[in-house]
C-alpha cells in the first residue's frame, strides 16, 4: 500500500512537471537526485539525511586516514593507540530512520580497528543512503509513468525541483515593475 501510494505521488510530480503546475514540494536532495538517476554524493546527501552520521564519518576519516597504510612505527604511536581505542567502541551497525537497526557484517559485535574503519564508514554510508531504495524507486517509476524515460537523465536534479516547485525567491523589484495598477490604487499606497 505505500509503495502504491508513493508510485501516486511520483505521478504527480510527473504531471505536474508536464503541465508546468508549481508545488511545493520540499524533499531532500537526494530524493531528487534519486528521481532523475544522478549517483548520490556520500559526504553532501548524507548530511540531509542523517548528521550524526556524517559528524561520526568526518571524524573517523580525519583520525584513521593519517594511520593508513600502517606500517610498525605507526602502531607503537600514540595516535594508532587512542584511534583503536576509540574504534573499539564501535559496533558494526547501523540505525535506520525508523530506529531499527541493519548489521554491517555478521559480527556486529567485533570491534572496529584503523584497519577496517573505513570499511564500516562506506557500508554505513551505503546503508544510510539507500535504506529507502524501493520508496524511492516507487516515486522515480510513478514519475516514469507520464514523463517519458529519456527525459530525465537531460535535467539535474535542481532543474527538475525547479520546474516542478518553480522560483523559490521572489524578485520584488521584477514583481514591482511587472504589477498594474488600476485607477483606485497607487504604487505609492501601502499593501
Amino acid at each position: 500500500p505505500l509503495l502504491h501510494a508513493l508510485h501516486f505521488v511520483g505521478r504527480l510530480v510527473g504531471v505536474a512537471v508536464r503541465q508546468h503546475i508549481n508545488v511545493n514540494l520540499d524533499l531532500a536532495p537526494s530524493v531528487w537526485k534519486w528521481i532523475v538517476g544522478e549517483p548520490l554524493i556520500a559526504t553532501e546527501d548524507l548530511h540531509a539525511v542523517d548528521s550524526g552520521l556524517a559528524s561520526v564519518r568526518k571524524q573517523v576519516v580525519e583520525m584513521v586516514s593519517p594511520l593508513l597504510p600502517p606500517s610498525e612505527e605507526l602502531r607503537q604511536s600514540v595516535e594508532w593507540e587512542v584511534a583503536c581505542d576509540v574504534l573499539s567502541d564501535m559496533r558494526w551497525a547501523v540505525s535506520l530512520s525508523d530506529g531499527s537497526e541493519v548489521a554491517l557484517r555478521p559480527d556486529t559485535a567485533a570491534g572496529l580497528t584503523p584497519e577496517n574503519a573505513l570499511q564500516f564508514v562506506a557500508a554505513a554510508l551505503t546503508a544510510r543512503l539507500h535504506e529507502a531504495a524501493a520508496a524511492l524507486s516507487a516515486i522515480r517509476d510513478g514519475v516514469l509513468s507520464v514523463l517519458p524515460a529519456c527525459a530525465l537523465p537531460l535535467l539535474t536534479w535542481s532543474e527538475l525541483k525547479w520546474r516542478l516547485c518553480g522560483e523559490p525567491d521572489v524578485d520584488v523589484d521584477l514583481l514591482e515593475r511587472c504589477t498594474e495598477y488600476d485607477e483606485e490604487v497607487s504604487p505609492d499606497e501601502p499593501h
